[in-house]
């Protein structure tokens, strides 16, 4: 089965905040702050900032966070990037990722991206994340010094419209038979890190059977 819109999937959900709503005609008088990104050398180090329309258009070297959601069963949650995002619009996506912006920590991001983009609370965003690997990748689009989470969820997903169209778990066997039938349709970092989690399980299972 296709991981396309189904009835089967979760769907959006608009998230409305009475607060934001009373708030909107103050905020919308005070002036924008843009979202300055992390920028780094090809050593990983952090050499300055510049904005996400730099970043993004110039393909500045950069940092950013990557979280393999699962829930109990060991399925991975497969969204649909919305088509207004700036990178990949309307791909399929392994990972809730983001971009790291100054003065965060990749942790920071990854927390505030699974707020962001599915709705899990701050604190258990925080404090369930498993840090995996930090790898370097680059292609047509992306360019950056990213870093893999795992993170394990059982609870409510909601999205808001500019990130994300629709989102389900797949089992691992399901997922694999489509990215070999339509490679195509899912973001090349995320299959990237698909494959960087699989050879990092596997050195991981190998090193137990060393230790038992």
């Amino acid at each position: 089965a296709s991981l396309r819109a189904s009835k089967t999937a979760v769907r959006c959900r608009r998230i409305v905040s009475v607060a934001a709503s009373s708030s909107s005609s103050s905020s919308s008088t005070r002036t924008h702050q843009p979202e300055m990104c992390v920028i780094v050398d090809e050593s990983n180090r952090v050499v300055g900032a510049a904005t996400r329309y730099e970043t993004v258009s110039k393909r500045l070297l950069g940092r950013g966070s990557y979280v393999l959601v699962f829930n109990s069963a060991g399925q991975l949650f497969v969204s649909k990037r919305s088509s207004k995002k700036d990178c990949y619009p309307g791909c399929l996506d392994v990972t809730i990722s983001g971009v790291v912006n100054q003065g965060e920590e990749y942790a920071d991001t990854a927390a505030r991206e699974l707020q962001e983009e599915i709705g899990v609370p701050a604190t258990q965003s925080s404090s369930l994340l498993q840090q995996l690997f930090i790898f370097p990748y680059k292609d047509d689009v992306c360019h950056v010094w990213g870093c893999a989470f795992r993170f394990t969820w059982d609870g409510p997903v909601s999205f808001q419209d500019a990130e994300v169209e629709w989102g389900k778990f797949v089992g691992l066997q399901e997922l694999q038979q489509q990215l070999q039938r339509e490679p195509g349709q899912f973001t090349p970092v995320g299959r990237h890190i698909l494959g960087l989690y699989f050879d990092h399980m596997k050195q991981e299972q190998m090193r137990d059977s060393q230790q038992s």
